[in-house]
Protein backbone atom coordinates (compact mmCIF):
# COMPACT_ATOMS: atom_id res chain seq x y z
CA UNK A 1 0.00 0.00 0.00
CA UNK A 2 1.38 3.69 -0.48
CA UNK A 3 2.32 5.42 2.31
CA UNK A 4 1.95 9.05 1.54
CA UNK A 5 3.67 10.26 4.64
CA UNK A 6 6.81 8.57 3.65
CA UNK A 7 6.92 10.04 0.94
CA UNK A 8 6.24 13.39 1.80
CA UNK A 9 9.14 12.86 4.58
CA UNK A 10 11.64 11.68 1.85
CA UNK A 11 10.93 14.49 0.24
CA UNK A 12 11.62 17.23 2.51
CA UNK A 13 14.70 14.96 4.05
CA UNK A 14 16.36 14.90 0.03
CA UNK A 15 16.88 18.85 -0.47
CA UNK A 16 18.67 18.81 3.39
CA UNK A 17 21.31 15.88 2.68
CA UNK A 18 21.89 17.49 -1.04
CA UNK A 19 21.97 21.22 -0.42
CA UNK A 20 24.45 20.12 2.70
CA UNK A 21 27.03 18.38 0.58
CA UNK A 22 29.29 21.09 0.92
CA UNK A 23 30.96 23.34 3.66
CA UNK A 24 31.50 25.98 1.39
CA UNK A 25 28.69 26.39 -0.95
CA UNK A 26 28.84 28.91 -3.76
CA UNK A 27 29.13 32.56 -2.46
CA UNK A 28 26.27 35.12 -3.90
CA UNK A 29 27.98 37.94 -2.91
CA UNK A 30 31.68 39.90 -2.95
CA UNK A 31 32.17 40.54 0.41
CA UNK A 32 32.85 36.53 0.40
CA UNK A 33 35.90 36.90 -1.31
CA UNK A 34 37.33 40.05 0.08
CA UNK A 35 37.02 39.07 3.99
CA UNK A 36 37.93 41.47 6.44
CA UNK A 37 38.71 41.31 9.93
CA UNK A 38 41.58 43.60 12.24
CA UNK A 39 44.75 41.52 12.35
CA UNK A 40 44.37 39.05 9.10
CA UNK A 41 46.97 39.75 6.79
CA UNK A 42 48.47 38.58 3.68
CA UNK A 43 52.02 38.94 1.80
CA UNK A 44 52.55 38.98 -1.43
CA UNK A 45 55.46 38.27 -3.98
CA UNK A 46 55.78 41.19 -6.26
CA UNK A 47 57.75 41.27 -9.44
CA UNK A 48 57.80 44.45 -11.30
CA UNK A 49 59.09 45.45 -15.21
CA UNK A 50 59.02 48.94 -15.47
CA UNK A 51 59.99 50.64 -19.21
CA UNK A 52 60.91 53.93 -20.72
CA UNK A 53 61.46 55.26 -23.98
CA UNK A 54 62.53 52.75 -25.89
CA UNK A 55 62.16 49.43 -24.16
CA UNK A 56 64.79 50.12 -21.44
CA UNK A 57 63.79 48.32 -18.75
CA UNK A 58 63.89 48.61 -14.51
CA UNK A 59 63.48 45.06 -12.75
CA UNK A 60 62.35 45.07 -9.64
CA UNK A 61 61.60 41.59 -7.48
CA UNK A 62 60.16 42.89 -3.56
CA UNK A 63 56.95 41.37 -0.99
CA UNK A 64 54.37 43.68 -0.38
CA UNK A 65 52.83 42.46 3.30
CA UNK A 66 48.78 43.90 3.84
CA UNK A 67 47.33 44.22 7.58
CA UNK A 68 44.25 45.23 8.62
CA UNK A 69 45.19 47.52 11.07
CA UNK A 70 41.70 49.28 12.64
CA UNK A 71 37.85 50.14 11.28
CA UNK A 72 35.42 53.09 11.69
CA UNK A 73 31.69 53.55 11.06
CA UNK A 74 31.55 55.36 7.65
CA UNK A 75 28.71 57.73 6.23
CA UNK A 76 26.54 54.85 5.06
CA UNK A 77 26.17 53.08 8.74
CA UNK A 78 28.95 50.07 7.59
CA UNK A 79 32.43 49.90 8.60
CA UNK A 80 35.04 50.62 6.35
CA UNK A 81 38.61 49.11 7.46
CA UNK A 82 41.99 50.58 7.42
CA UNK A 83 44.96 48.47 5.50
CA UNK A 84 48.32 49.46 6.51
CA UNK A 85 50.62 48.37 3.78
CA UNK A 86 54.19 46.82 4.07
CA UNK A 87 57.39 46.36 1.30
CA UNK A 88 60.49 44.56 1.83
CA UNK A 89 63.69 43.60 -0.92
CA UNK A 90 63.73 40.43 1.01
CA UNK A 91 62.75 38.14 3.55
CA UNK A 92 65.95 39.06 6.05
CA UNK A 93 64.47 42.13 5.61
CA UNK A 94 62.62 44.41 8.14
CA UNK A 95 59.24 45.65 6.68
CA UNK A 96 59.66 49.03 5.97
CA UNK A 97 56.05 51.28 6.00
CA UNK A 98 54.51 51.72 2.49
CA UNK A 99 51.19 53.50 2.58
CA UNK A 100 47.39 52.98 3.82
CA UNK A 101 44.65 51.92 1.71
CA UNK A 102 40.50 51.60 3.15
CA UNK A 103 38.63 48.81 1.97
CA UNK A 104 34.50 48.29 2.83
CA UNK A 105 31.93 45.46 2.22
CA UNK A 106 28.79 45.02 1.63
CA UNK A 107 26.21 42.71 -0.01
CA UNK A 108 26.41 44.96 -3.07
CA UNK A 109 29.90 46.06 -3.55
CA UNK A 110 32.91 45.70 -2.66
CA UNK A 111 35.15 48.96 -2.72
CA UNK A 112 38.99 49.64 -2.17
CA UNK A 113 40.31 52.60 -1.49
CA UNK A 114 44.10 52.58 -3.36
CA UNK A 115 45.34 55.46 -1.38
CA UNK A 116 42.60 57.92 -1.76
CA UNK A 117 41.38 56.60 -5.01
CA UNK A 118 38.14 54.30 -4.67
CA UNK A 119 37.52 51.57 -7.15
CA UNK A 120 34.44 49.24 -7.19
CA UNK A 121 36.72 45.80 -7.20
CA UNK A 122 33.90 43.14 -6.93
CA UNK A 123 30.28 43.63 -7.37
CA UNK A 124 27.31 41.44 -6.31
CA UNK A 125 26.04 38.93 -6.74
CA UNK A 126 28.46 37.25 -8.09
CA UNK A 127 27.85 35.35 -11.33
CA UNK A 128 29.27 34.64 -15.15
CA UNK A 129 29.71 37.92 -17.40
CA UNK A 130 28.51 40.52 -14.96
CA UNK A 131 30.02 43.87 -15.96
CA UNK A 132 30.06 47.34 -13.91
CA UNK A 133 32.28 50.75 -13.65
CA UNK A 134 35.30 49.67 -11.65
CA UNK A 135 35.44 53.81 -11.37
CA UNK A 136 32.26 54.65 -10.36
CA UNK A 137 33.27 56.45 -7.71
CA UNK A 138 36.81 58.20 -8.88
CA UNK A 139 37.67 60.32 -11.67
CA UNK A 140 40.16 58.68 -13.45
CA UNK A 141 40.06 58.89 -17.01
CA UNK A 142 39.66 56.25 -19.54
CA UNK A 143 38.22 55.85 -22.87
CA UNK A 144 35.94 53.30 -22.53
CA UNK A 145 31.87 53.62 -22.92
CA UNK A 146 28.96 53.48 -20.20
CA UNK A 147 25.28 53.48 -20.47
CA UNK A 148 25.92 54.65 -24.50
CA UNK A 149 28.12 57.91 -22.89
CA UNK A 150 31.41 58.64 -22.92
CA UNK A 151 32.40 59.39 -19.07
CA UNK A 152 36.15 59.89 -18.42
CA UNK A 153 35.76 57.40 -15.21
CA UNK A 154 34.51 54.58 -16.81
CA UNK A 155 36.69 51.59 -16.53
CA UNK A 156 34.28 48.54 -17.33
CA UNK A 157 35.29 45.56 -15.30
CA UNK A 158 33.41 41.83 -15.86
CA UNK A 159 33.47 38.48 -14.17
CA UNK A 160 35.68 35.39 -15.95
CA UNK A 161 36.04 32.06 -14.36
CA UNK A 162 34.02 31.72 -11.34
CA UNK A 163 33.98 28.84 -8.47
CA UNK A 164 37.49 28.18 -10.01
CA UNK A 165 40.49 26.12 -8.24
CA UNK A 166 43.73 28.65 -8.42
CA UNK A 167 47.33 27.10 -7.55
CA UNK A 168 49.30 29.30 -6.63
CA UNK A 169 54.09 29.48 -7.48
CA UNK A 170 53.72 29.05 -4.14
CA UNK A 171 52.47 25.95 -2.88
CA UNK A 172 48.94 27.55 -2.35
CA UNK A 173 45.71 26.07 -3.86
CA UNK A 174 42.69 27.36 -3.51
CA UNK A 175 39.71 25.77 -4.63
CA UNK A 176 36.91 28.82 -5.07
CA UNK A 177 38.26 31.60 -6.68
CA UNK A 178 36.79 34.18 -9.15
CA UNK A 179 38.81 36.06 -11.40
CA UNK A 180 37.93 39.91 -12.13
CA UNK A 181 39.02 41.46 -15.69
CA UNK A 182 39.63 45.13 -15.11
CA UNK A 183 40.54 45.35 -18.82
CA UNK A 184 41.84 43.00 -21.49
CA UNK A 185 42.88 44.87 -24.79
CA UNK A 186 46.05 43.38 -25.79
CA UNK A 187 46.51 45.62 -28.44
CA UNK A 188 49.45 45.63 -30.54
CA UNK A 189 49.84 48.97 -32.23
CA UNK A 190 48.91 51.82 -29.62
CA UNK A 191 47.58 51.14 -25.69
CA UNK A 192 48.34 47.12 -24.37
CA UNK A 193 46.29 47.17 -21.52
CA UNK A 194 45.89 43.63 -19.88
CA UNK A 195 44.77 43.71 -15.94
CA UNK A 196 43.22 41.14 -13.77
CA UNK A 197 42.84 39.72 -10.27
CA UNK A 198 41.58 37.00 -8.85
CA UNK A 199 40.24 36.23 -5.53
CA UNK A 200 39.77 33.10 -3.18
CA UNK A 201 37.10 32.51 -0.83
CA UNK A 202 36.97 33.77 2.51
CA UNK A 203 40.82 34.76 1.76
CA UNK A 204 40.77 37.81 -0.44
CA UNK A 205 43.14 38.82 -3.07
CA UNK A 206 45.33 36.16 -4.14
CA UNK A 207 46.84 36.99 -7.80
CA UNK A 208 47.12 40.42 -9.60
CA UNK A 209 48.56 40.73 -13.24
CA UNK A 210 48.67 44.02 -14.89
CA UNK A 211 50.40 44.72 -18.38
CA UNK A 212 50.58 48.46 -19.47
CA UNK A 213 52.42 49.04 -22.45
CA UNK A 214 52.39 52.70 -24.31
CA UNK A 215 53.65 52.04 -28.40
CA UNK A 216 54.90 54.78 -30.39
CA UNK A 217 52.63 55.46 -32.93
CA UNK A 218 54.51 58.47 -34.87
CA UNK A 219 56.21 57.99 -38.15
CA UNK A 220 58.35 55.27 -38.94
CA UNK A 221 58.03 53.41 -35.36
CA UNK A 222 54.24 52.94 -35.76
CA UNK A 223 53.72 49.28 -35.65
CA UNK A 224 56.71 48.33 -34.69
CA UNK A 225 56.00 47.94 -30.60
CA UNK A 226 58.04 50.57 -29.56
CA UNK A 227 57.18 51.19 -26.16
CA UNK A 228 57.17 54.63 -24.93
CA UNK A 229 56.60 53.78 -21.01
CA UNK A 230 55.25 50.87 -19.54
CA UNK A 231 54.57 48.27 -16.73
CA UNK A 232 54.91 44.79 -16.40
CA UNK A 233 53.69 43.76 -12.88
CA UNK A 234 52.72 40.30 -10.86
CA UNK A 235 51.54 39.81 -7.47
CA UNK A 236 50.75 36.63 -5.73
CA UNK A 237 50.13 35.52 -2.28
CA UNK A 238 52.84 33.19 -0.56
CA UNK A 239 51.67 33.87 3.12
CA UNK A 240 48.39 34.14 4.95
CA UNK A 241 47.37 34.71 9.06
CA UNK A 242 46.29 36.62 11.48
CA UNK A 243 48.27 38.36 13.56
Amino acid sequence: MFNLGRLIVVLIILPMVFGCGTDNPAPTTGEQYFPLRTGDYRIYSVNETRIEPYNVEGVFTYEIKTLVTDSFLNSTGTYSYIISRFKRTAPSVNWQSLDTWTAKCNEREVVISEGNIPFVKILSPVQANLEWNGNAYNNEKSSEFCGGNNFTSCDIYSFGEINKTFASNYGLTFDNTVEVIENNNPDLFTTHDVRKEVYAWQVGLVFREITLLKYCTIGSCYGKQMVENGLVYTQELTEYGRQ
